[in-house]
């Protein structure tokens, strides 16, 4: 019983040591309630899954589309109507710029309105939901372009 005694302050010790010098990871931005219609990327949504029409990425803690899934038997329960992105009366027409990205490491960091194109989502229909007003691209020279923007009426508009 005396043997015991003594290994167990350095037990605790270490276990003390050992969590001390496990580093903290920054909280990420949770994006809430995913709107309706719509599977999370990153846990597993899938086209695969009838109930998915829509498949959202969480952004800099905002939900943007990153694929619209086309179920053709199976209607539309978010009120679609054309197969689009939900609250959306047509289809999803893709997000595209002319701006190509042509470098990596642009600095300095965006900061919201302004975003880099991946914010956009995959439909030009919900890219002004993110959040978001000017969508950039990393240039050769390290620096941002913008490569589209939200106008006042909430329109996608591609540069």
């Amino acid at each position: 019983m005396p043997a015991i005694r003594h290994l167990l302050p350095p037990s605790l010790s270490l276990a003390a040591l050992l969590l001390a010098a496990c580093p903290t990871l920054p909280e990420q931005p949770s994006c809430g309630v995913i709107p309706p219609g719509g599977c999370p990327e990153g846990r597993g949504g899938s086209c695969t899954d009838v109930s998915c029409e829509i498949i959202y990425a969480c952004v800099s803690g905002r939900w943007v589309s990153a694929q619209v899934c086309a179920h053709p038997d199976a209607g539309s329960s978010a009120g679609g109507g054309g197969g689009g992105p939900p609250g959306d009366a047509g289809p999803c027409t893709p997000v595209k710029v002319t701006v190509q990205p042509q470098g990596t490491s642009c600095t300095p960091d965006l900061q919201q309105p302004d975003c880099p194109i991946e914010a956009a989502g995959a439909c030009e229909q919900t890219a002004c939901l993110s959040g978001c007003i000017d969508f950039y691209v990393c240039g050769a020279n390290h620096g941002w372009t913008v490569a589209a923007y939200c106008d006042d009426n909430g329109t996608f508009i591609s540069m």
